[in-house]
């Protein structure tokens, strides 16, 4: 499995907002700080956005990542998200350009962490360079009740 440097995946997911924000459903804002990524321009909410780089088609699977960085046990992912009080998570798979909206934060972790004791989900490590990422594997059927998907056309 290729390591992917902090800049790499810096660069990835830079490209990646941004192909999102001109395609998202409805006007969205660059965030004014480094909380979050977008505001919607209808609502206010602010919305977070998990860029991933696998193939659609070939994956059942969410990643979500529990701890951005596994030593510090710094929250990563839908837990950062709840922390920094950010309403909308969007997992965006951008190679096939279909994202799933989570519009309760709160909620998504709630049942996260359930599935985690459930199903005994162990966390999954991704080297870095220099330290590790943990996160969890999910099955998009777990959670399906949760998002609403779009597809990009």
């Amino acid at each position: 499995m290729k390591q992917f440097t902090w800049k790499e995946q810096l660069a990835y997911g830079l490209k990646a907002q941004e192909e999102f924000y001109e395609v998202y459903h409805t006007p969205l804002i660059p965030a004014p700080n480094f909380g979050y990524d977008f505001k919607v321009v209808r609502t206010g909410k602010k919305l977070e956005l998990k860029t991933d780089d696998w193939d659609h088609d070939e994956t059942p699977n969410f990643f979500f990542e529990r701890y951005s960085v596994w030593d510090k046990q710094s929250p990563g992912g839908p837990w950062q998200s709840r922390r920094k009080r950010v309403n909308v998570f969007v997992y965006y798979f951008a190679r096939n350009q279909i994202y799933y909206q989570f519009n309760d934060v709160k909620l998504l972790c709630k049942e996260l962490d359930k599935l985690v004791k459930k199903r005994k989900l162990g966390l999954v490590l991704i080297k870095n360079q220099g330290y590790y990422t943990a996160g969890y594997v999910v099955k998009r059927e777990w959670l399906a009740e949760l998002y609403d998907v779009y597809q990009v056309e």
